[in-house]
């Protein structure tokens, strides 16, 4: 007996786009088909764009085999009375064992696109928790009446209430609530993501400066996909959960996380270079596996930054200034940061960032500036500023875009027996466009080499 999806839950509370994946990659191992990835993107335009209806399934005691048997049906792209019925068996597990469809590639098993459009509303279905059956709620008519929402794909397509919240697409998606934590460094900010899907998305601002929204599934093979999904959709419990067990930034969790990802040191040298990405993939990827703390300019910075983030501390007495772990990019989970520390005051937050000079020989900033070629600062006709070519900007404005936040506070500590001069400091702010021609030759250079060079 089948039932529709709109009168009965299916209960495949467990399944997932790593359950779509898995299938891809059985059926491409199988059938040597390559063009799989394709279908998949094709399948979930088709199902974006409401061409997936009427979906039903038989549960696994009617039909004595052990399995849910859902199907649906979906309209042609190009044909407009032409109508094709995929269907899907799939475990209580959520393992797919097998997908057919009507259409003329679509024999068993299925790998064509109205195969994968039924798969992406099941999914759709799920992470919105639609399975909620009626009877399994608790009466709400002494409840106001709820605040019209804009509707979503699914709650068009399914015609069940949603649990979740509301898909980013509408201006009252209510940000506020998120505040108040001093959880995360970008948890207490705020950013317009109109035209983000909410499953890409998480529920915490992402620096977005472009209308231009990475497609949910990059150019990759199957094995490349399961990995990139494995790795970098986390959802926003565990990006959390990262960043505070990570503050200390000498945790093996640590060193793993960033040895998947582009971090914020990375950024200057990724950004530069024009030739010979594969030496340099593996230039950063030696760097994460090496431990540096034993370098004497390295323990220095380690050894001095608490005190450093204690002095400006007492400099900005009004605020809280705490350390801070490792800060994943809530959208493009391929890229992190870890800056030295938050500081917080009142409503407003900026980024701590802390360089300590090494053996400054007596010598002051000024005579630093001018007798290192190298240094991080300039002087022009006595205004000291820290370098827009410099890799110490380009590694703030990767840790600016990953936390969302629009400025850094960014401290020089000089310790110098021979003069007052202590702490230079200078607040940077993020630069969106410099940001944008970094976001795009990040993503290049991580798909193209560094994705492959770690999944060896």
């Amino acid at each position: 007996m089948a039932y529709s999806i709109e009168s009965r839950p299916l209960n495949l509370k467990a399944f997932s786009m790593m359950d779509i994946y898995k299938y891809s990659e059985r059926f491409s191992k199988q059938s040597g088909n390559r063009s799989i990835l394709t279908k998949l993107r094709k399948g979930f335009k088709l199902f974006q764009d409401k061409f997936v209806s009427s979906i039903s399934f038989s549960e696994p005691e009617f039909q004595g085999n052990g399995f849910f048997t859902v199907r649906a049906k979906v309209r042609a792209e190009m044909k407009t009375r032409v109508v094709y019925y995929p269907s899907a068996d799939i475990l209580p597990t959520c393992e797919i064992l097998n997908a057919r469809c009507t259409c003329p590639a679509g024999k068993d098993p299925a790998f064509c696109k109205h195969t994968f459009a039924l798969l992406h509303a099941i999914d759709d279905y799920i992470k919105k928790e639609m399975f909620s059956a009626p009877t399994e709620r608790l009466q709400t008519w002494h409840q106001p009446r709820p605040t019209k929402k804009d509707p979503s794909e699914s709650s068009l397509l399914f015609k069940c209430r949603c649990e979740k919240t509301p898909t980013p697409d509408s201006n009252k998606f209510a940000f506020k609530k998120m505040r108040g934590i001093f959880a995360t460094p970008f948890a207490e900010s705020v950013i317009s993501v109109n035209k983000i899907r909410f499953d890409k998305t998480l529920s915490l601002p992402a620096a977005v400066c472009s209308a231009k929204i990475a497609f949910d599934i990059p150019n990759m093979n199957i094995s490349e996909a399961l990995f990139f999904h494995q790795h970098y959709f986390r959802n926003i419990e565990e990006l959390v959960e990262i960043e505070q067990r990570t503050v200390h930034q000498n945790s093996s969790e640590w060193r793993q996380e960033r040895k998947l990802r582009i971090t914020a040191s990375d950024a200057k040298s990724i950004f530069n270079r024009v030739a010979n990405f594969e030496a340099l993939a593996t230039q950063i990827l030696k760097k994460k596996n090496s431990s540096i703390e034993h370098i004497p300019a390295v323990k220095y910075g380690l050894e001095m930054e608490d005190i450093v983030r204690s002095m400006v501390q007492h400099m900005h007495p009004q605020s809280i200034v705490r350390k801070t772990g490792l800060v994943i990019h809530p959208l493009d989970q391929y890229i992190a940061a870890s800056p030295d520390g938050l500081i917080r005051s009142g409503e407003d937050y900026k980024l701590l960032e802390i360089k300590c000079i090494f053996k400054p020989d007596g010598s002051s900033l000024e005579e630093l500036i001018s007798k290192r070629s190298d240094f991080c600062l300039s002087n022009t006709n006595g205004f000291i500023s820290l370098k827009r070519n410099h890799k110490y900007y380009f590694q703030i404005q990767c840790q600016l875009a990953v936390t969302n936040l629009q400025q850094c506070l960014f401290i020089i500590f000089c310790n110098n027996k021979l003069t007052k001069e202590k702490i230079y400091s200078e607040t940077i702010n993020f630069d969106c466009q410099l940001w944008e021609e970094c976001l795009e030759k990040f993503r290049n250079f991580f798909l193209n080499f560094y994705l492959p060079l770690i999944m060896e």
